[in-house]
């Protein structure tokens, strides 16, 4: 049997923002997540979508999926963006 390909995940701007309330900094989101990409990692968990709160640009807490799209630069290659959500907390 082949080995089968192993995918990295990084979830510094989810659960980083355990340590510092999700407060990053717009620009240091947008600098991390081209980053992660440009190093090849494979999934990039950017932080939690929620439609109960008024977040900030500066934090990694979004209220849309159009909040989400500023931080992603137009050139992803291959690496999948992915959010958290939390049962209840967004209404599509």
């Amino acid at each position: 049997m082949g080995m089968k390909k192993i995918r990295i995940l990084d979830c510094t701007l989810r659960d980083g923002g355990y340590v510092n309330n999700w407060k990053f900094g717009f620009e240091n989101i947008k600098d991390t997540v081209k980053r992660l990409i440009q190093a090849g990692i494979d999934i990039i968990k950017v932080g939690y979508l929620s439609s109960k709160g008024d977040f900030s640009e500066d934090e990694s807490q979004y209220s849309s999926v159009d909040a989400i799209k500023r931080i992603l630069p137009a050139d992803r290659k291959n690496t999948l963006i992915a959010v958290m959500i939390n049962c209840g907390d967004y209404d599509a």
